[in-house]
């Protein structure tokens, strides 16, 4: 790749990033004359592709801002757009991205089926991108329902914390950040649960996606009632904790119940107490009784 490609790259991912925080929307204009220039120039696919894909990234921020955006409707738009450019073009690093995107897309509009697709594309034609190992576990959250997860780490507070040493306990698993406008409320809601529930038969793991540990520390520091274990590593959404399932949105929560299978891989904060509460009296009616 030469330098010229490399800084029309650079040119153009600027471009697309100021057009979707609103301070150059007449940016998309900018890139579609660079579009017809590559192609008149017959630039290299890759250049060419990037730019193409850059410009429907900005298109799609620029849309989505609008004060009365139409926000079904500009997705819909949106995923149409993805599946025509990845039919399209098939290498690239664009390419990988525009899966990941398509297959994030997918999951938001709770549409797993095509989620998995997608990611399953991704892995399979572009194993060695960055996004492959996010779309891996990814792939391993969708289809985790009556499965074992993996989930492995050094708590904050000291110790080791293994999922896999969880048995017996119905356990709540809670992606977040100390940066998500409900942390203080959803912890308050883990809190009550953990003081109702919590013991020899139910638990909660923490797993916090901040990219510095100052943050987490912080929250907790200020919120007293987190009593159950943390894991961290640097990273947010990049780290091993966040890839190791696919991590996309936060919070997130899985559900285990007391033989370590996966019940749930998203449920609402508000709807916890009564999955939870379902859980603890299956496992009583199930327990065996003491001779």
């Amino acid at each position: 790749q030469t330098e010229r490609e490399q800084w029309l790259q650079q040119m153009a991912d600027m471009i697309s990033f100021a057009v979707q925080d609103g301070s150059y929307p007449e940016g998309i204009e900018r890139l579609e004359k660079l579009e017809a220039k590559l192609a008149e120039d017959k630039a290299s696919d890759d250049l060419r592709t990037h730019v193409e894909f850059r410009r429907m990234q900005a298109a799609w921020g620029k849309a989505i801002a609008e004060p009365k955006a139409d926000y079904a409707k500009i997705q819909e738009a949106w995923l149409k757009q993805l599946e025509e450019f990845v039919d399209k073009h098939k290498t690239g690093d664009h390419v990988a991205e525009a899966l990941l995107q398509l297959s994030m897309a997918s999951e938001f509009n709770s549409d797993n089926e095509a989620a998995e697709k997608w990611y399953r594309r991704l892995v399979a034609d572009f194993g060695k991108s960055p996004n492959a190992a996010k779309a891996e576990g990814a792939i391993l959250r969708l289809t985790s329902t009556g499965k074992t997860i993996p989930l492995k780490g050094t708590a904050l507070q000291g110790g080791e914390v293994d999922l896999a040493q969880y048995g017996g306990k119905v356990v709540l698993v809670h992606y977040w950040s100390s940066s998500s406008p409900t942390a203080k409320t959803d912890a308050e809601t883990i809190a009550d649960l953990f003081k109702k529930y919590g013991g020899a038969k139910f638990d909660v793991i923490g797993v916090n996606l901040d990219y510095s540990k100052d943050e987490v520390t912080k929250f907790l520091a200020e919120n007293q009632n987190v009593r159950w274990k943390q894991l961290f590593e640097p990273g947010g959404f990049e780290s091993r904790l966040a890839n190791e399932m696919g991590i996309i949105t936060l919070p997130m929560t899985i559900v285990v119940d007391d033989k370590g299978q996966v019940v749930n891989t998203n449920l609402q904060i508000t709807e916890l107490e009564d999955e939870i509460k379902k859980l603890m009296e299956s496992r009583v009616a199930n327990a065996t009784p003491a001779k």
